[in-house]
């Protein structure tokens, strides 16, 4: 099969037809204005990554030129018999040379749901398709951005033991969030302090570590300590000295937010891809040595298929920024047909604010899911689908 699919600015739309579809050729057609050579390149680079045969191929068509238009669709229809078009997405100017063709041709044609495999009319043809996703960092590439790989990111061994662990830690950090992210915070301070031998051992004596040990709550700290997370503590010789257990206990103990983070990605179980923490390159470009990436970091990104999921955390109290934020980043490396998901554990205790900053997110399209804190795993896990609920299997 030959397939004919007329170029969206948003990639998701064209991409789907290669990921559920397998076509043995595939030829975009569209404006140039449209049809940019960036994202030529990151489709051809989609199809090279994934090893597939596919041939993939491209026609320009001058914006505004509707005969010019025409006449490349009636030009594909002769030396392709084969061919099917794809209705999907496109210009308005390609969608109606489409029309006007179908009355010298009866033309195989179908439109699907953006984000799926789902048909949604189609004529001539019996589409087959194959279930499939992108991963994270496909969907980033193909908006012509890309993951950091810088030497502080490091992704997340996602072991049963690791799963038990952010259960529990999240019983611990529950009963009082400010009270967790001060004690994250104090033992960030304290390894930056440390005279320990090795990574997972902190000694302290200066008068800042001191500092920095008073704002550990001796709550949280005998819980740590039961749990396991927290070994060899010492208090008693002038100074403090302990033992994260591994290192990915160390990376939730100084960071407060990876711990909301991890549970909120655990939570996300039904996602295809995730990843947490995701450093983010906002072109996609190296830049020589000396010049700066504008770089950006979205809490948990997840794929549905081939959507992506822009997810940011609050571990305490958020504003209307926190809104324009997360619109700003899913928009850029999701693009519009990206959902958007504020996890918060506190919204704003004052009670006009709090249902200013809920109905501004309904405003923009953002499922807000707010006191994490109170509800159950399950129920958290619910939320999310809801908030993607059409771009699941249907069985």
């Amino acid at each position: 099969m030959t397939l004919i699919s007329f170029f969206d600015e948003d990639p998701v739309d064209n991409i789907g037809d290669l990921v559920f579809y397998r076509p043995a050729r595939c030829i975009f057609v569209g404006p140039d204005i449209v049809m940019r050579k960036r994202r030529r390149e990151n489709i051809r680079e989609f199809v090279l990554g994934r090893g597939w045969d596919t041939q993939v191929d491209f026609l320009s068509v001058a914006a505004g030129d509707l005969e010019a238009a025409v006449e490349t669709l009636r030009g594909l229809i002769e030396e392709y018999p084969d061919c099917v078009f794809d209705v999907t997405g496109g210009t308005e100017l390609m969608l109606c040379a489409a029309g006007i063709i179908t009355g010298s041709y009866d033309i195989p044609m179908y439109q699907r749901k953006g984000q799926t495999d789902r048909i949604l009319w189609q004529y001539g043809c019996e589409m087959e398709s194959v279930r499939d996703h992108l991963s994270v960092r496909e969907a980033v590439a193909l908006h012509s951005a890309s993951v950091f790989d810088s030497e502080t990111f490091e992704a997340w061994d996602v072991t049963p033991g690791l799963r038990q662990d952010v259960a529990r830690l999240w019983e611990i950090a529950n009963n009082n969030a400010a009270e967790w992210n001060n004690t994250c915070d104090a033992f960030a301070a304290l390894d930056d302090d440390s005279e320990g031998e090795d990574l997972l051992e902190v000694a302290v004596v200066s008068q800042s570590g001191q500092k920095a040990a008073m704002e550990i709550n001796e709550r949280i700290l005998l819980e740590l300590m039961d749990g396991g997370y927290i070994l060899d503590f010492d208090g008693n010789w002038g100074g403090m000295s302990f033992r994260f257990r591994d290192m990915q206990i160390k990376r939730i103990l100084t960071k407060a937010g990876n711990l909301l983070e991890l549970y909120t990605s655990l939570a996300a179980d039904f996602a295809d891809d995730w990843d947490v923490g995701v450093p983010l390159d906002w072109d996609g470009i190296a830049q020589p040595y000396g010049v700066t990436n504008t770089c950006n970091e979205i809490d948990v990104m997840l794929t549905v298929g081939i959507t992506p999921v822009c997810i940011s955390c609050k571990n305490g109290l958020c504003n209307k920024e926190a809104l324009y934020e997360l619109q700003t980043l899913a928009e850029h490396f999701g693009g519009r047909f990206a959902r958007k998901i504020l996890v918060a554990t506190y919204i704003n205790y004052n009670e006009n604010a709090r249902n200013s900053i809920l109905q501004r997110a309904k405003d923009m399209g953002i499922t807000l899911i707010a006191d994490t804190h109170k509800i159950s795993m399950e129920e958290f896990t619910a939320r999310l689908r809801e908030a993607v609920k059409d771009l699941l299997p249907e069985n």
